[in-house]
């Protein structure tokens, strides 16, 4: 697991478990049209796994991985995606607080989902690497 000192310290400072719920209510979210874009680019090329993965890097308070999660689970998005059924869903987020609100929340849309630490540079992936990354907001935490 990463320490804190790998993370800028405004995002320590500011990316708390008490600051998570005033972020997360001025983060947007994202419509199915934005989400078929995602997935349009996720899986354009034919996915032949067992179990495919997505790596989600800045996670934030998970607004995108709820959003995402979600519309996954719609019966006409999985027919088109048959590969959404056998989905292993990482997000990570290098802020603690930020950390905490996701397991609060994701488990409740996808009990599989795991929540990991990391930064752009320091994926969690050793042996197997994600068919899929999406990084939106990792900028907000990372190191410049």
């Amino acid at each position: 697991m990463l320490s804190t000192q790998n993370v800028h310290q405004t995002a320590v400072k500011g990316f708390t478990a008490e600051s998570a719920a005033i972020y997360d209510s001025g983060r947007p979210t994202y419509n199915n049209e934005s989400l078929d874009r995602v997935l349009e680019l996720l899986f354009s090329a034919k996915v032949d796994y067992a179990t495919p993965k997505v790596l989600e890097l800045g996670a934030g308070t998970g607004k995108f991985s709820e959003s995402f999660l979600k519309y996954a689970k719609n019966p006409k998005v999985l027919k088109q995606y048959p590969v959404l059924n056998h989905l292993e869903y990482i997000a990570t987020e290098p802020s603690k607080g930020f950390r905490e609100s996701l397991k609060q929340s994701l488990p409740k849309i996808d009990p599989a989902v795991k929540i990991d630490t990391a930064l752009g540079d320091k994926i969690p992936f050793r042996d197997q690497t994600p068919v899929s990354y999406t990084h939106l907001r990792a900028h907000e935490t990372g190191r410049n």
